[in-house]
C-alpha cells in the first residue's frame, strides 16, 4: 500500500508531501479495527515538542499532518500497537477488540483527488497471548465460509464470536 503524508506549516503554509510504501499498517489500539483506522487517518496538529521543522521558516513551527491512502493492494495487513515502553519496561495492553466479520472500509484518494472507499473482508486474525518475552500465537482463519482456530498442531472449528478478543494482534483483510 502507498500512503501520502502531508505536513503543512501553520506559519508560512508551505506543504511537504511524501509517499510511503508499506507492507504492514500499524494502527493505534482501539475497540475496533475500523475505529483505529479512522483515528490513524484523522488530521493531527503538530506543536510543542512535536512541532514540525519547516525548512522554509528554518525553525520548528506548529503544523498540520494529514495521511491518505493512495493505493492499496489485494491484501491489507494491520498490526495493532499493543506493546508500549513505560519507564524502561515494555507493557502489553489487553484491550478487547471487537472484530466482527463486517467489512473494513478504507478510503483511497486517486491522482485526480477523487476519494472512494474500498471494502476489505477479514480473512485471518493472529492472536498473541502472554508478554513480549514469553508468548504464544494462534490464528483464526476463514476457509470458504467457515472459521477455524489454528493452535500449534490442533485445528478446531470457530465462529464469529471468537474474533472478539483481547489477544488479537494482526489482521489480514482481502479486497472484496
Amino acid at each position: 500500500m502507498t500512503l501520502q503524508v502531508s505536513v503543512t506549516c501553520n506559519t508560512c503554509l508551505e506543504t511537504q508531501v511524501n509517499e510511503e510504501s508499506m507492507q504492514i499498517l500499524q494502527l493505534p489500539l482501539m475497540s475496533s479495527v475500523q475505529k483505529g483506522l479512522d483515528c490513524y487517518l484523522q488530521s493531527e496538529d503538530l506543536y510543542g515538542e512535536n512541532a514540525y521543522f519547516c525548512h522554509n521558516c528554518n525553525s520548528s513551527q506548529p503544523a498540520l499532518l494529514e495521511r491518505q491512502f493512495r493505493t492499496c493492494g489485494q491484501y491489507l495487513i494491520i498490526q495493532l500497537k499493543r506493546f508500549s515502553a513505560n519507564n524502561g519496561s515494555i507493557t502489553k495492553n489487553n484491550l478487547l477488540v471487537n472484530c466482527h466479520p463486517d467489512p473494513l472500509f478504507v478510503p483511497i484518494v486517486s491522482d485526480i483527488e477523487v476519494a472512494f472507499k474500498k471494502e476489505f473482508q477479514l480473512k485471518a486474525v493472529i492472536n498473541h497471548s502472554g508478554t513480549l518475552n514469553n508468548g504464544h500465537y494462534t490464528t483464526l482463519a476463514k476457509v470458504n465460509s467457515n472459521w477455524f482456530l489454528y493452535n500449534d498442531r490442533t485445528v478446531s472449528e470457530a465462529d464469529d464470536s471468537d474474533l472478539n478478543s483481547s489477544m488479537s494482534y494482526v489482521f489480514i483483510f482481502e479486497k472484496h
